[in-house]
């Protein structure tokens, strides 16, 4: 429900803060909680807009995991939003504007730009290397992603692949084989002893580009893991037609920045996981929306996996999960 700006103006007021003239709600996709911009009606040291973010169910855990792990991006040099107060279930943060990344990746792939998308990475792997360098403390410290959660990311798959290829009448290839493979990889990547800060959902709709600034959202539900979740995420976007000839350029500069090879079995692996995971979400949203964006994610993500079967050397059987994703595709409403 929309909060009455009679009631957030009271409490801009308790607070010392300018008065909002209007509020305004983002688009904020898949996500559980609702986000408003507040305009103010003259600029303060905060700048001249804030966002409120509406928490629902448990709120106080959610809230609390919210400003300590903003606490902990801000030690490690990743830009974040601050927390400004509480107020039970409201959140009240700065802006961190209204274009994401991947709005100017877009247009700079119109352009040609390919400079700047390079320059812009090259950031974002900086901070990413800066985050993964250090300890986490709770609630990070307390979440992993051990077999357990990698797998249950590979159920929510397979239920919502099967309930869109039921209801649009499609074929999707989750044979036996497959799902075993699945489980052979939430086994493998479970088994490292190697564990970092883990954003979870690192992707170009989730860094917003305010100025030259790069500021990580989204992260509520930071975790423990491997360190190539956050890279595939970032490389592998299905929000983003990134070519391969980029991503071997900025794994190599990974490598480098963060002084450790990168371990390809591990990477192309965790990379099928994270996007067999994106595809479940996708479906799910497909399903129940039918939203045509969503054939257009999926369609993304299918190419990134084709790329990532071949550079694994995955079974065969995974190239026919891949052109049942390409075929799902296609589907008109």
């Amino acid at each position: 429900m929309k909060p009455l700006l009679g009631d957030v103006r009271e409490w801009l007021k308790e607070l010392d803060l300018p008065e909002p003239t209007n509020i305004l709600p983002l688009q904020k996709d898949l996500s559980t909680r609702t986000y408003y911009r507040l305009t103010l009606n003259e600029v303060c040291e905060l700048g001249n807009s804030l966002v409120l973010c509406v928490h629902s169910g448990q709120y106080e855990a959610t809230i609390s995991d919210f400003v300590s792990i903003s606490r902990q991006f801000k030690e490690a040099g990743v830009a974040a939003p601050d927390v400004i107060a509480q107020k039970q279930h409201w959140l009240l943060q700065t802006d961190a504007g209204s274009i994401d990344l991947r709005q100017h990746c877009l247009e700079w792939i119109e352009k040609g730009d390919t400079q700047s998308i390079e320059i812009t990475y090259e950031r974002l792997l900086d901070q990413l290397v800066r985050l993964q360098a250090v300890t986490p403390s709770h609630p990070v410290s307390a979440r992993f992603f051990d077999f357990d959660k990698l797998h249950f990311e590979m159920e929510h798959f397979a239920l919502h692949v099967a309930q869109a290829g039921q209801k649009f009448a499609r074929e999707y290839f989750y044979s036996f084989e497959f799902q075993m493979f699945l489980k052979t990889i939430c086994e493998k990547l479970a088994q490292s002893s190697s564990k970092v800060f883990v954003h979870r959902d690192l992707h170009s709709k989730n860094v917003m580009r305010s100025s030259e600034n790069l500021v990580w959202i989204d992260f509520q539900d930071a975790r423990s893991g491997l360190r190539y979740y956050d890279l595939a995420s970032l490389l592998y976007d299905p929000y983003l037609p990134l070519s391969r000839d980029f991503r071997t350029r900025m794994l190599s500069s990974y490598a480098k920045k963060s002084g450790k090879a990168v371990e390809e079995n591990l990477f192309y692996m965790q990379s099928f996981q994270r996007l067999v995971k994106a595809i479940g979400t996708y479906m799910s949203v497909i399903h129940t929306r039918q939203d045509r964006d969503y054939l257009g994610f999926l369609r993304q993500a299918a190419i990134h996996l084709e790329e990532v079967v071949q550079l694994g050397g995955f079974p065969d059987h995974t190239f026919l999960f891949v052109r049942g994703m390409q075929k799902f595709s296609e589907l008109e409403f």
